[in-house]
């Protein structure tokens, strides 16, 4: 069979480091623009519009060149607009790229970082927690209540080492 004899480039090799490399900078990007928001909703606001932006133009992108696809992989503009909604199949329809699938799951860890933002101001403001009590206080009670995440620092909150 063609393929099992060939040997690519070892620098390829390298490839299976690139999920962990996009989570690592997805971070860092979330990390910047929790640090330049305001507040919560400022947060979703500007997250919401990264998302946005790039899924009308890709989109827009994708119908075009479906139009030019096998009759199984053509989508039509009521699938394209079905997208924007991030829940197409409450109108019938499919996402018009399966990539768009992941889309409902980072606005509700969106969702999830501007709760952590309000609780942590909440905590910082009204309670006098120092910030990085706060921070980690309402990320242990986020993270417990909806088990969406792991404790990160284990028990050295709760006994006062941070």
């Amino acid at each position: 069979m063609y393929g099992y004899g060939f040997q690519f480039s070892q620098i390829l090799t390298l490839g299976r480091y690139g999920v962990q490399v996009f989570f690592v900078i997805s971070g860092l990007v979330i990390t910047m623009t929790v640090l330049r928001s305001r507040d919560a909703v400022d947060f979703g606001v500007r997250r919401i519009a990264r998302i946005y932006r790039a899924l009308i133009v890709a989109g827009l992108q994708t119908l075009a060149l479906c139009q030019f696809a096998p009759p199984d992989l053509k989508r039509g503009p009521l699938d394209y607009l079905a997208s924007l909604t991030l829940h197409p199949r409450a109108f019938g329809r499919i996402f018009i790229d399966g990539a768009y699938g992941t889309l409902p799951v980072e606005l509700k860890f969106y969702a999830f970082v501007a709760t952590l933002i309000a609780v942590a101001y909440a905590m910082y403001r009204f309670i006098k927690l120092p910030g990085k009590k706060a921070v980690m206080w309402a990320y242990r009670s986020l993270a417990h209540r909806q088990s969406v995440a792991p404790d990160p620092v284990g028990s050295r909150v709760a006994d006062g080492a941070l």
